[in-house]
């Protein structure tokens, strides 16, 4: 556990890292998603504290030193992100004076804080779930990919993050309820409800699977591709018109855009036309036409 939260660690510092040289929009990320990975870490850390606090065992030192661990990962730096996030979500509030900042931060603050406090009573309340609890918090990708597809962007995260977190969150999830030889067995600490179950095992695999397939895929084929036209909201069509003029260029990249382009042409509302894959990372620093500044809509 240790040496999971240590990679996690990493892992978030490595992707704040890429927004900040990289100069990739934070406006992609999803507080939610964020919120939720910071609250399951919370839980880890109080949820330690409280299985090893009664018992005078020899391990209780590190069961103290992964609580830490798992509080330093959500206090210092997941709660950071996540009000990072929000800053570049709202924008407008800081317009608005240091008086509307205050409350609007005051308020973001009482409701994490008090979904950290009502799940902890919950989970002690509701203990006999806990593996249900734990499967249902194995969906904290889900916002992110629900925000993508409502806001038409991809690339949010890393592939290297999105791989790390998955990966260390779902070996966790292994060894409480799938290693037979865990010290959760009801000899010193208390055995967890549904535990060695290959069963829900199986479902935090296939859940992470399809989790992880669905944003990779996004990351390919665009953040909509597996949505039905008829259940998108009203957005624009960049392929609309994907004829190239002779002796037109892409001021992105300023190459020739040529007819062998075919598919790889897009065209904004202001009818200027560039490659998709130059007009993607432009639009990854500014949602503005390069040509004639214009806002555009996501692609």
């Amino acid at each position: 556990m240790n040496t999971l939260t240590l990679v996690q660690l990493r892992g978030f510092l490595s992707q704040m890292r890429h927004h900040e040289e990289e100069h990739a929009s934070v406006t992609k990320l999803s507080v939610v998603g964020i919120a939720m990975q910071a609250l399951m870490d919370a839980f880890d850390s109080f949820l330690h504290l409280s299985v090893a606090a009664p018992v005078q065992a020899l391990n209780t030192y590190n069961f103290a030193v992964v609580s830490m661990l798992k509080f330093s990962l959500f206090a210092l730096v997941e709660v950071r992100y996540l009000l990072l996030i929000w800053r570049h979500h709202h924008q407008h509030v800081f317009a608005e004076g240091w008086e509307t900042v205050r409350q609007e931060l005051s308020r973001v603050y009482a409701q994490f804080y008090g979904a950290l406090i009502g799940g902890l009573v919950f989970i002690f309340v509701a203990s006999d779930y806990l593996d249900i609890v734990a499967l249902v918090m194995q969906a904290y990708w889900l916002p992110q990919i629900i925000h993508d597809v409502r806001h038409g962007s991809k690339n949010s995260f890393t592939r290297r993050f999105v791989i790390t977190i998955t990966v260390t969150r779902t070996l966790e999830f292994l060894y409480l309820w799938g290693c037979p030889a865990g010290i959760f067995n009801g000899d010193i600490y208390p055995q967890l409800p549904g535990a060695q179950s290959l069963e829900l095992c199986a479902a935090a695999l296939c859940l992470q699977a399809a989790q992880v397939a669905v944003m990779l895929s996004q990351q390919r084929l665009g953040p909509r591709w597996f949505v039905p036209w008829i259940c998108l909201p009203d957005v624009y069509n960049y392929r609309r018109t994907a004829q190239a003029v002779a002796g037109s260029e892409c001021v992105i990249c300023m190459l020739e855009i040529t007819p062998e382009d075919g598919f790889h042409i897009v065209t904004t509302p202001c009818d200027h036309r560039f490659h998709d894959s130059c007009l993607e990372r432009w639009m990854d620093v500014k949602m503005e036409c390069p040509t004639c500044r214009r806002n555009l809509p996501p692609m």
